[in-house]
């Protein structure tokens, strides 16, 4: 719900009506979202939803002429195609691509407390977020003993049904998100 929160509560704060196309993969997410703000009081219409693949519903958006502003969060082969579009009209957009995110920890880090921020950032949701920390950035004088704690703490890690409480990593949401983290690899 983080990113859709971001892109939202912006544009509603300012008197926008939204249209939210959530990935394909994950629109219930978002669908939960905008229902408890509609539970909370918001009008209805004032965020609509519109689920499907890019294609077939992200491109209509982008182009509609009634939309004056596009934000998207997704891969930079994606974002390009949805810039190029929303250029053509003229419309503001906000692009969040590709991301590749660092931790850096210095001498002066707090190491476990920067462990505890690696493993969550590298591991929770399975890695499958934007924010997700694909890099670690270690001061030669502490990289040691934060290898040591990081590998401590994933080997721990129990990978199983996501949905089981007592499981700290689930599974990938699809086959295609499966090929990109074996390409990682």
């Amino acid at each position: 719900m983080a990113i859709p929160s971001w892109k939202l509560f912006p544009a509603l704060v300012c008197g926008d009506a939204c249209v939210i196309k959530p990935a394909e993969d994950t629109p219930l997410s978002t669908f939960n979202l905008v229902s408890a703000l509609i539970d909370a009081g918001l009008p209805k219409g004032v965020i609509n939803i519109v689920t499907g693949f890019g294609e077939e519903a992200g491109a209509p958006l982008v182009t509609h002429d009634d939309l004056r502003a596009i934000s998207f969060t997704g891969s930079s082969e994606v974002g390009r195609i949805v810039g190029q579009a929303a250029a053509r009209t003229f419309k503001h957009c906000s692009l969040e691509m590709g991301g590749k995110n660092a931790i850096i920890v210095l001498k002066d880090a707090n190491i476990d407390l920067a462990v505890d921020g690696a493993v969550w950032g590298g591991f929770g949701t399975t890695g499958q977020r934007c924010t997700a920390a694909s890099r670690l950035i270690v001061q030669k004088s502490v990289h040691e003993e934060f290898v040591n704690k990081l590998l401590d703490r994933v080997r721990k890690l129990k990978v199983g049904n996501g949905l089981d409480e007592g499981t700290d990593m689930g599974p990938v949401i699809n086959e295609q998100q499966l090929k990109t983290v074996q390409k990682y690899v």
